[in-house]
């Protein structure tokens, strides 16, 4: 999966065959970066457009699945 700071943009090619240029410009990505979708589903919920994607519960849930993991880590030196 890409980082959650990575901003997905498109790419622009330029192609030389032959003497002959040609620049390549696909359609714009519809994806957003992540941390802004984060944020306009919260806002979203709060003015009361949409449910929460997760509740507390599947917070808490995460939080020790996160707490089992890191005890499995072995830490060398």
């Amino acid at each position: 999966l890409p980082s959650p700071l990575a901003r997905q943009e498109t790419a622009r090619a330029r192609l030389e065959r032959g003497g002959q240029v040609e620049e390549l410009v696909p359609p714009p990505d519809k994806r957003i970066w992540a941390f802004k979708a984060q944020a306009a589903q919260f806002l979203d919920v709060v003015r009361g457009k949409a449910e929460p994607v997760a509740d507390a519960r599947d917070a808490l849930v995460d939080l020790e699945i996160i707490e089992e993991l890191w005890k499995m880590v072995k830490w060398s030196r």
